[in-house]
């Protein structure tokens, strides 16, 4: 598996074995990432969400497939008034 050159600070994405493939050992802070992955709303909210929760500044989603579920993810402990879902067209 080919990754780009882990530079610059990263967040722990809260899964150990997840940390140990990403670049520079978790997501990187200040960067856009994308998780590609066959079909939308395959869990991959479960690889972000301990990431997101320990964030305090807002979250950007950029044209994500599915508008996120607030309760959801509130239930999951992510505040949503800090998700911002950016459709572009």
């Amino acid at each position: 598996m080919a990754h780009a050159a882990g530079e610059g600070r990263t967040l722990p994405s809260g899964h150990a074995a997840l940390d140990a493939q990403l670049p520079g050992g978790g997501w990187p802070v200040g960067a856009s990432c994308e998780i590609l992955q066959p079909q939308a709303g395959q869990g991959e909210w479960r690889l972000l969400l301990p990431a997101l929760r320990s964030l305090t500044q807002a979250v950007v989603l950029v044209a994500p497939p599915y508008v996120p579920f607030g309760p959801g993810l509130a239930a999951q402990g992510l505040s949503v008034q800090q998700v911002l879902a950016q459709a572009l067209r």
